[in-house]
């Protein structure tokens, strides 16, 4: 798969030639903080994979926790990725800033004990009370 996306302003362009793995939606509450949305979607990727088309010196990284930065658009603020360190060779996109984000399907539910209670999950799919599927 041959996929692009970008941050909301455009300053930031980013492609991947990879088939994505891991594609789950995430529940957390770091997730919901820094998207302002009760759940996210994200896919993992190999890092050599993703090629920066622009914008890279315009990405602020984040340490959330020590599993996880978050690298948004320093500009707009637009969320892109998260880098796990104790995942050297991966790198994980959220859908939302893909192009065409109806290419790449979630197939899980991560953190689904700290989903808001308002937010229905009947998709069908597995849940995952904490943790990430593997």
């Amino acid at each position: 798969m041959i996929a692009e996306g970008g941050c909301l302003c455009g300053a930031v362009r980013y492609r991947f030639d990879a088939e994505p793995t891991n594609i789950g939606y995430c529940h957390c509450s770091m997730c919901r903080k820094a998207s302002g949305s009760p759940v996210i979607a994200a896919c993992t990727l190999p890092r050599d994979r993703l090629q920066m088309l622009q914008g890279e010196d315009a990405l602020v990284r984040y340490p959330s926790s020590p599993a996880v930065t978050r690298l948004f658009c320093g500009t707009c603020g637009g969320h892109l990725f998260f880098d796990i360190p104790d995942e050297p060779d991966t790198i994980d996109i959220w859908l939302g800033s893909l192009d065409e984000p109806d290419r790449v399907v979630p197939t899980f539910h991560i953190y689904a004990a700290d989903a808001v209670a308002w937010h229905r999950i009947d998709d069908g799919l597995p849940r995952y009370p904490a943790g990430r599927a593997k």
